[in-house]
């Protein structure tokens, strides 16, 4: 049985799936803009057919109902004339995605305050509910009216604890290439076997992501071209050869701490990344970055010299001033 009040009926939903409407489509479906009477302007996410997609919604709904990081559910609309069963949420203007493409690389304190953001989310999900986002990237994460991050797709979220952990799960192992850790592109231990995915494998996925924050570039770009390598060149140099993406097109403003930080986030075997949550985990570091108030907002690297005015604020070094 449907979850009480989060059944929308047929008549509340009011829109057309057309191209025109459409703001989105992935690997779990469409997302399309519509309109929901008495609330307003929504998205709406078709399932595809014969998916079976109650544990998924329950998932989803449960979680935005108890956390600030993961995007709204209204509810779900089954059988629906125009977009036949589909989950109803809330209808954010732009994904980081959208946020990066239209201003580039974005700036240090920007970068670090939407990462840290993501990684307190991501430490929620993993420590606290066990769950596996398993496709975490910029396409992914939406901006709210106040311009916070929340993750969006759960489409391939998974709880750990189930049989996604044994060799094999495909749900485990979807995502966006270019985000993906080893072990999801398939990557062998030393007998030949599969290595299994875990929570850390989120861990390298968001690594991937805070790369492109900084660089304005998806992971495994070519620097030559300025296009992105073809997946199957991803796939050899990740799940074969066990590399990282070059951290070589990062500012040189970037701050060694945020530099460390990477490489740890995209190690290639899971047990030496990091953990989202604890003193030393993903969250704190970039939080300490992002508290310290010595150095300068913009660059996160020199000291503050210049004062704000009419604040009086000491924010920015004579570089950025």
């Amino acid at each position: 049985d449907a979850l009480p009040h989060t059944t929308i009926p047929h008549d509340e939903l009011i829109g057309e799936r057309t191209a025109a409407t459409r703001i989105g489509v992935g690997r779990f479906g469409e997302v399309f803009r519509a309109q929901r009477r008495r609330v307003g302007p929504v998205a709406v996410k078709v399932v595809p057919p014969l998916m079976d997609y109650r544990v998924e919604f329950e998932t989803h709904l449960r979680l935005s109902m108890t956390m600030e990081g993961v995007c709204r559910m209204h509810g779900l609309c089954e059988h629906h004339p125009i977009f036949g069963t589909c989950f109803v949420m809330k209808l954010y203007k732009r994904s980081l995605a959208d946020e990066i493409e239209a201003d580039g690389a974005m700036e240090l304190s920007r970068a670090v305050d939407v990462a840290a953001t993501i990684a307190a989310t991501m430490a929620e999900l993993h420590d606290l509910r066990q769950i596996l986002v398993a496709d975490l990237k910029p396409a992914n994460v939406l901006i709210d009216e106040r311009g916070r991050p929340v993750i969006s797709d759960f489409g391939v979220a998974q709880q750990i604890g189930t049989a996604m952990l044994s060799h094999g799960i495909s749900s485990a192992r979807g995502g966006t290439v270019h985000y993906m850790s080893p072990e999801q592109l398939g990557a062998e231990d030393e007998d030949g076997n599969d290595i299994r995915v875990t929570l850390q494998s989120d861990v390298w996925s968001f690594g991937c992501t805070l790369l492109h924050m900084l660089t304005g570039m998806m992971p495994w770009t070519d620097s030559t071209t300025g296009a992105p390598l073809s997946e199957k060149k991803v796939l050899t140099k990740v799940a074969v050869r066990m590399r990282a993406p070059p951290l070589t097109s990062l500012p040189a403003a970037t701050p060694d701490a945020l530099r460390a930080l990477l490489t740890d986030c995209l190690q290639p075997l899971a047990g030496d990344r990091p953990r989202f949550g604890g003193d030393a985990g993903i969250a704190a570091r970039l939080h300490e970055l992002a508290a310290d108030d010595s150095v300068c907002v913009v660059c996160m690297d020199k000291e503050r010299t210049h004062i704000f005015v009419p604040c009086g604020h000491r924010c920015v070094c004579e570089e950025c001033a």
